[in-house]
């Protein structure tokens, strides 16, 4: 239905109209939970409920199953499980007060753009497709040269080229063409804040390549948000007062052996996302030392202050009893599970501690129902910024349930990580976040001191999966 209307208005090139009909049905659930969030509590977190409780049990069993007969009759249980949970958790989030809210108007929207700011809002239909493109003193409704569908198998192709470690330059040179290309002049900002539709919610905007030949993070800084609503709230509803702590990182959990041998695969231990957890095989969750490193030494440019957790500390009680509300910046350097059937699945991997009925598994409606106050989230792990495609909704992920928290930025990457490019890419991004580079531009330095660092070696794989969505405009104190 809001295709066809937004169709109309676009005939008409009503601009002011197909905008507001985007931003009633895009990320609407994200834009309801920040307007009807409560401000920022302390304390401790809310007792989980009995069926989180069993939920959180039948996961421990699971990860430590090993027969696929076992594993099944525990899958079942959680499937039946969740079911029950639902209820618990709609009734939590109170969704009846957000759905009053009304979308942010065109020119309120724009006056909150950077003179420097283009917004790229992109619908994508099998037939046609469009960018609703907006600066301080323009709004343009452009139709592209692509249809819907032919944008998007080009977008497969080239996600199956880069993730195969490979350039993919005639997929990444269409792809401009067909996004970036019919934009005038006036329009090509130096800062794109992308809304993306559709599978190019998986598509790494920087890493595409113009008519010169150059990746486009050369020349352009890009962020990402499921909508531009969201956007807005997330720079004008922040907190009325700013987080006292630094830094919080957590890093070297340490997994159980158990997880450790329950699987037959035997795959790269430095790949961070378990996505077998919820399979009839199971999976692995080896160690990962490198990542001590990486916490510590983060941690260390943001003074006494700053705190971390590490080895048998690094549990999920232990980081739900941190003050996290007090914390500016929280990175997570772990494993990571996605589940595209089962996007609530979707978990950051921290320590098991079963005396406090806790898992391990830090779950999308866990994340959600934290209470933060964060300028930025990192997080060290695959597949974080993917999820489950919903339609007008946007993407299912650990990003927007960050994001429903109270962080105003999430740092995330698309697809499995290598360690020593992530560890690199990191540590450069802090050093200019410390030059007080906002944290965009800090990202955006950070991929090209990679090109400088390794030249042709430093192939899209290894940086364009990590992206910022949220408000990437902002600064971050950091002590050197």
């Amino acid at each position: 239905i809001y295709l066809g209307y937004f169709a109309l208005a676009a005939q008409q090139q009503d601009v002011s109209k197909a905008f507001e009909v985007l931003e009633r049905v895009r990320g609407r659930t994200a834009a309801d939970i920040l307007r009807s969030r409560p401000p920022t509590r302390e304390g401790q977190p809310q007792t989980p409920s009995p069926i989180e409780t069993h939920i959180s049990r039948l996961q421990v069993q699971l990860m430590r199953a090993k027969s696929p007969k076992e594993r099944k009759e525990l899958l079942d249980a959680l499937f039946e499980a969740e079911q029950r949970l639902a209820p618990v958790v709609n009734a939590r989030e109170n969704w009846q007060r957000g759905f009053l809210g009304k979308p942010v108007g065109l020119k309120e929207l724009q006056s909150n753009l950077r003179p420097d700011e283009a917004l790229l809002e992109y619908v994508l239909t099998e037939s046609a497709a469009f960018c609703l493109a907006l600066t301080r003193e323009e709004a343009k409704l452009i139709t592209l040269p692509m249809s819907g569908k032919s944008i998007e198998a080009f977008v497969e192709a080239y996600l199956n080229e880069i993730k195969s470690k490979r350039l993919g330059q005639e997929a990444a040179r269409n792809l401009y063409s067909a996004l970036l290309g019919p934009l005038p002049e006036d329009l090509r900002k130096f800062r794109l804040l992308v809304v993306p539709d559709g599978k190019l919610h998986l598509l790494p905007f920087d890493s595409l390549t113009g008519p010169d030949r150059q990746y486009l993070v050369y020349s352009h800084l890009v962020t990402y948000a499921p909508s531009a609503t969201v956007l807005y709230l997330l720079r004008t509803s922040g907190s009325a007062t700013q987080a006292s702590l630094p830094f919080l990182g957590v890093g070297d959990v340490a997994y159980d052996e158990e997880q450790t041998l329950l699987t037959q695969n035997q795959g790269n231990p430095l790949v961070r996302s378990s996505r077998g957890l919820y399979d009839l095989t199971g999976t692995q969750f080896p160690r990962l030392p490198a990542t001590r490193q990486e916490v510590v030494s983060s941690g260390a440019m943001f003074g006494e202050d700053s705190a971390v957790l590490l080895g048998s500390e690094a549990t999920e009680a232990a980081f739900k009893s941190q003050p996290l509300e007090k914390f500016r910046i929280l990175h997570l350097a772990v494993h990571g599970v996605s589940s595209s059937e089962f996007p609530q699945r979707a978990a950051l991997v921290l320590g098991t501690d079963t005396q406090a009925n806790e898992d391990g598994l830090l779950q999308a409606r866990e994340i959600s129902a934290l209470s933060l106050n964060a300028d930025l989230v990192i997080l060290s792990a695959c597949d974080t910024g993917a999820g489950r495609l919903q339609g007008a909704e946007g993407i299912a992920n650990l990003v927007r349930s960050f994001l429903f928290a109270g962080a105003r930025s999430v740092l995330a990457s698309l697809w499995s990580a290598d360690d020593i490019a992530t560890a690199a890419l990191v540590k450069q991004f802090y050093a200019h976040l410390g030059e007080e580079h906002d944290k965009a531009s800090a990202l955006r330095q950070a991929k090209i001191d990679l090109f400088k660092k390794y030249g042709d070696q430093a192939l899209p794989y290894y940086w364009a999966g990590f992206t910022l969505q949220g408000e990437g405009a902002s600064t971050v104190p950091v002590s050197q």
